[in-house]
């Protein structure tokens, strides 16, 4: 277990579909640490009349449970004729490929409340969204090449894509 935890990224080429799962594993920080820092901080601040304590119990309690929220798995389900995306707890969305306009990587801006995050993203019916979110610009093209070489007709971006001369 490291301190601050790890990404576990897979594909999985299935007789039916490509299944494309992105899972955060948390560290030891957030699983032991700061659980324990919580209410220390806590008794600290309530009986030694340290505000500033109860208030950082407070932000580490509010970043353990976003951080329990983002952990959850986010999952792609590519099927010859739909799309199926389950995220964090409970975005679930499913398209069909007769709507899909593009699959593509896009990136995110941390402090744009117009933009989502970086990742797999698809148009579909003039709007776009975020199927698997926090993966990077190259496992989004690892994950649309699987895709392309299972279902030939997915749309994708082209700008995504491995050239010819790369692709094996």
């Amino acid at each position: 277990m490291t301190p601050f935890g790890s990404i576990e990224f897979t594909i999985e080429e299935l007789l039916s579909e490509v299944r494309i799962r992105r899972l955060r594993h948390p560290g030891w920080i957030e699983q032991i640490v700061a659980p324990v820092l919580v209410p220390l901080l806590v008794l600290i601040g309530w009986y030694g009349q340290f505000p500033s304590l109860i208030v950082a119990a407070s932000f580490l309690t509010m970043s353990l449970i976003y951080g329990w929220a983002w952990k959850h798995s986010s999952t792609l389900r590519v099927l010859p004729d739909r799309l199926i995306a389950s995220a964090y707890l409970w975005n679930k969305w499913e398209g069909a490929l007769s709507d899909l306009h593009t699959i593509q990587w896009r990136s995110g801006a941390v402090f744009d409340e117009n933009s989502g995050p970086s990742g797999l993203y698809v148009s579909c019916r003039g709007r776009s969204r975020c199927v698997l979110p926090h993966v990077s610009e190259e496992q989004a093209r690892i994950a649309m090449h699987a895709i392309l070489r299972k279902f030939p007709n997915y749309p994708m971006s082209a700008s995504h894509l491995p050239s010819n001369s790369s692709a094996s």
